[in-house]
């Protein structure tokens, strides 16, 4: 992730840029600044709104920072079964090619837990489109 190459160039310390996200504390950005942890998905999206970037650019994967104007991203479980419906595919699908297991995606639409930066990363693969599109930013 290149935050803290952002986080430079906005002349933002963690301190700061804790406080403009949500439910997030100093130690949390240090964490995602060190690499020890990732931010969750809502984390993701604040902070790419934050830096007015593609998720793509924040992680590292894209070049391009995207300048186009994002928008606010639904509920996730809402987002996923929509991406499923448009890209003609399943949950029976996702987990017989062993993308994901059910328990995940269970969790997922059951608000159980959050899908984390490795399955959104493969998810997005699977489906063939960038995470700003995975998460309904554009």
């Amino acid at each position: 992730m290149i935050l803290n190459d952002l986080m430079d160039e906005y002349n933002l310390k963690p301190k700061d840029l804790a406080e403009k996200l949500t439910n997030v504390g100093e130690s949390s950005v240090y964490e995602w600044i060190k690499g020890n942890c990732y931010p969750t998905i809502n984390n993701l999206i604040e902070l790419a709104d934050v830096f007015n970037c593609s998720i793509e650019y924040l992680i590292g994967r894209s070049e391009e920072i995207g300048n186009i104007k994002y928008k606010k991203a639904p509920s996730w479980d809402i987002q996923f079964r929509k991406i499923l419906k448009i890209k003609n595919t399943t949950i029976y699908r996702l987990t017989k090619d062993k993308v994901i297991s059910f328990g995940n995606v269970n969790d997922w639409l059951h608000l159980k837990k959050n899908i984390s930066l490795k399955n959104l990363i493969k998810l997005a693969d699977y489906l063939q489109i960038d995470i700003d599109t995975l998460v309904g930013r554009v």
